[in-house]
């Protein structure tokens, strides 16, 4: 019963005008802040970018995955409201991998056209403490990449 009760909620999260100014999360809880000013970070409430899909990158030969070293080359897409965009906005995500302390910068690429007012953007991770060749079932299963899409503008992202 709970799970159909999440779902409304999940889908309401990327709509412009919400219900209620209480629904609005205003914890003070520090985000990790690359080379901007704090005052001109804001939440994306219409959903201008989206994370699509993220995972490892298939080798030419089909049977195992794309390696930089002794880690796997991750890729992923989002997709970027062409309003956005008009506006100048670039998509970048910000990428933590494993016991890395640092969170890296990565800039999305357009990777196809624009439908229904939106276009996709692909991007490629290779660096941090990424699983690789060689990692056991169990540790693979603790892994953790995690990722945050945003759009950054002249002084805001």
């Amino acid at each position: 019963m709970r799970r159909l009760l999440l779902l409304p909620l999940l889908l309401t999260a990327c709509t412009a005008d919400l219900a209620s100014p209480a629904a609005i999360d205003t914890s003070d809880t520090a985000a990790p802040l690359i080379g901007v000013d704090g005052n001109g970070d804001f939440a994306d409430r219409s959903c201008q970018i989206v994370l699509r899909d993220f995972g490892r990158v298939a080798a030419a030969n089909g049977a195992s995955y794309a390696v930089a070293g002794s880690r796997w080359i991750f890729e992923g897409r989002v997709d970027v409201q062409q309003t956005a965009l008009a506006e100048g906005a670039v998509p970048m995500l910000l990428v933590k991998a494993g016991s890395d302390a640092n969170w890296r910068t990565v800039t999305a690429t357009a990777h196809t056209g624009v439908v229904d007012g939106v276009e996709r953007f692909l991007f490629h991770v290779e660096d941090g403490d990424l699983p690789g060749p060689g990692i056991s079932s169990t540790a693979l299963s603790r892994s953790q990449i995690e990722i945050i899409p945003f759009l950054t503008l002249s002084d805001s992202r």
